[in-house]
């Protein structure tokens, strides 16, 4: 069962109208998952369906951005002023609105490097540690040296400013996220058109998890598209639901609604490369048809996906292998890159 996707603008406190993403099949808020439920517990800020879901209070190694650990970032964590910050970057026009707070362009001013500006909300203020968030795109992006080698944006740098979390991250530019891409190509892709993309996802999310990195919240929000090139170059952001990697079960999730994986619903656990490739099927899906394949907790646990009979039969065993209910049925990240389908 699908629906076309669509974004609406609405207006709240704190926020410009059309920077908040939402779909109108399903109903969700700015909280942790919870299984059994059709939409996440409500709490006082109810949030678009497309946006990810987070809690400030979780385990080490199952919890999203607020949560700290022992610093691998080259800095030592260090609280600034907002005249600090201001010194070293200019904070330009909004690009969009997160879970915690707008999103924004920005450059820095001694090179004029064009940076995205995200403030992530309220951290627990221990100056000694640092942010989950932070140890991820370090992990994944690299240092700043390593600005535009990899799959996931680089971390530039980040600030702890009046208790705030300020990251500020590589922005390549000319880029646009996958939803708008979309939206500028009519709503979809051909075949032939998707399966360039969908192979740099597949060795983007295995690239990700070789670096010991889950990031739970794939969706085309989420996906960056460089369009400065013939072939467009897909890059991942948004690293505020993700936790390390682990080879064993997951009891905690964090992320979006329409991307959550059927087991977490069914049985409250998940893992890894099991969730990963089922986000991947949701993209493709989305990426081909224009639609969500599943809009509500009860489609994602019973109800197969309407795929098109247009599709090759390669492209619709891919789909079908992403998008089994049952995980141990579900291909790998290995199987996927694999596929015939993709080579």
């Amino acid at each position: 069962m699908s629906s076309k996707r669509k974004r609406e603008t609405i207006s709240s406190e704190g926020s410009k109208e059309g920077a908040k993403r939402r779909r109108t099949a399903s109903n969700s808020s700015q909280a942790e998952l919870r299984k059994g439920e059709d939409t996440p517990v409500q709490r006082q800020s109810p949030r678009a369906s497309r946006t990810c879901s987070k809690s400030r209070q979780h385990n080490q190694n199952e919890g999203g951005s607020h949560n700290t650990v022992p610093c691998k970032s080259k800095r030592t964590a260090k609280s600034y002023s907002r005249a600090d910050f201001e010194d070293k970057y200019e904070e330009m026009e909004q690009l969009g609105e997160g879970g915690f707070g707008a999103v924004y362009a920005g450059r820095r001013k001694e090179d004029n490097l064009q940076v995205r500006l995200t403030n992530s909300g309220i951290i627990d203020g221990n100056l000694q540690r640092c942010p989950l968030e932070v140890m991820l795109m370090v992990l994944a992006g690299g240092q700043p040296a390593a600005i535009g080698k990899h799959s996931a944006v680089t971390l530039v740098d980040w600030f702890e400013v009046e208790r705030d979390l300020v990251l500020v991250m590589e922005r390549p530019v000319p880029s646009i996220d996958l939803f708008y891409y979309l939206e500028t190509v009519g709503g979809s892709l051909q075949e032939e058109e998707a399966k360039p993309f969908m192979k740099q996802l597949v060795s983007m999310m295995a690239d990700v998890h070789a670096r010991g990195v889950l990031h739970r919240d794939l969706k085309l929000e989420n996906i960056l598209v460089e369009t400065g090139t013939d072939t467009p170059r897909l890059r991942l952001i948004d690293f505020g639901c993700g936790c390390l990697l682990k080879n064993g079960l997951y009891r905690r999730f964090f992320g979006t609604t329409l991307y959550t994986p059927p087991e977490w619903f069914t049985r409250g656990c998940y893992r890894a490369d099991a969730c990963t490739v089922w986000q991947l099927g949701v993209l493709l899906y989305e990426i081909l048809c224009g639609a969500a394949p599943f809009n509500t907790r009860r489609e994602i646990i019973s109800e197969e996906p309407d795929i098109s009979a247009k599709l090759s039969p390669g492209c619709e065993d891919l789909l079908q292998k992403c998008l089994s209910k049952c995980p141990v049925d579900r291909a790998s990240l290995e199987e996927l890159q694999r596929h015939p389908w993709l080579n």
